[in-house]
């Protein structure tokens, strides 16, 4: 994905701009910004600065573009995160056990209750 058109598409972009009538917006083919040929599911990511074929989405969390290349390792990254949020739940479960309690009242929607620790009094 470059910057901008090669001097083709960008020659093709303005032919087909200036052959619309007023006010009819941009030639549907074309992406607007880039002013080159869409081919299908290609989209413009302000991310990379250019057209980039079979885009998903820009994502902050790896500072680029979701794309076909590299969608199986978005997925495992968002899997290992799962796993993570899991894994520090777990850990934090046994060192508080009212989180279990806490969790199970948020999931069903009653009301937790929780019982007071024994006094230590001398």
């Amino acid at each position: 994905a470059g910057l901008g058109a090669d001097a083709e598409s960008a020659a093709a972009y303005w032919s087909a701009l200036e052959a619309l009538p007023p006010n009819a917006g941009f030639p549907t083919d074309f992406c607007e910004r880039s002013e080159r040929r869409k081919v299908a599911r290609a989209r413009y990511s302000p991310m990379c600065g250019g057209m980039v074929h079979v885009m998903d989405h820009d994502c902050v969390w790896i500072g680029t573009v979701v794309c076909e290349s590299n969608h199986p390792a978005f997925v495992g990254f968002l899997l290992a995160a799962v796993a993570a949020i899991c894994l520090h739940l777990a850990c934090l479960a046994t060192v508080q056990p009212d989180v279990i309690l806490l969790l199970r009242s948020l999931l069903s929607g009653t009301p937790a209750t929780f019982e007071a620790p024994p006094s230590t009094s001398r």
